[in-house]
């Protein structure tokens, strides 16, 4: 505390994911995530199918176990184990990490915070399950029709460090 009082600390910025859930094309509700979005098939077992977009262009469809999106500050967490890279936190961007994925040309990939990224079950899926979202630690379903609409957030959290943030950073993954 009399460090802080000092001002001998360093403030970083942290982002947040926006996750916006429209059902049947009419939005419903808003999440915001300080790790990750994770998009999984609700019924064990079962090969997910998820249609991704960046910008409303279709992008890709990952079949495996399912899909994390994560900001900086979650790359080390669900999106390492799953093979994701590790970012600086400071580092606005989202990190775009298929779990498991059943085909060569899905690999992690980095992508800049202006982009707007949008998933839905692919019309290829079987069966009408519906899909389980965590963002953190909460979780809501994902039908056929519904679609995610996930963004940075405007809102980062500053984050006080006590240490500059890049020794500490790695202090911390060390």
């Amino acid at each position: 505390i009399d460090g802080l009082i000092r001002g001998f600390f360093s403030v970083i910025s942290r982002t947040r994911i926006l996750c916006s859930v429209y059902r049947d094309s009419v939005y419903t509700e808003t999440f915001q995530a300080m790790n990750d979005i994770v998009i999984l098939s609700a019924k064990n077992g079962t090969v997910s199918a998820i249609d991704c977009f960046i910008d409303d262009e279709y992008f890709t469809t990952v079949y495996g176990d399912g899909l994390i999106v994560a900001t900086s500050t979650g790359s080390t967490a669900y999106n390492l184990s799953a093979g994701g890279v590790m970012v600086h936190p400071s580092v606005s961007s989202l990190l775009w990490t298929p779990i498991c994925a059943h085909a060569l040309n899905a690999h992690p990939l980095v992508l800049p915070d202006s982009i707007q990224l949008a998933v839905q079950i692919s019309p290829t899926s079987r069966g009408d399950d519906p899909y389980i979202v965590t963002f953190d630690s909460s979780e809501t379903t994902l039908g056929k029709k519904d679609k995610i609409v996930i963004r940075v957030s405007p809102y980062p959290v500053p984050t006080v460090c006590r240490k500059e943030p890049m020794t500490e950073w790695l202090n911390s993954i060390s």
